[in-house]
């Protein structure tokens, strides 16, 4: 669990490592500008 998503680093590396990601971002900006690339490379 990522409780400052920021880039979806942790989120990704989680993937990568075949563990299903979950986080939280308290900027909506900042989740709103990650969030196509992060679904993109899913």
């Amino acid at each position: 669990m990522d409780m400052f998503l920021g880039g979806f680093t942790t989120a990704r590396v989680a993937l990568e490592l075949g563990r299903e990601p979950l986080g939280f971002e308290i900027n909506k900006n900042a989740y709103e500008h990650f969030k196509p690339r992060f679904h993109k490379e899913r």
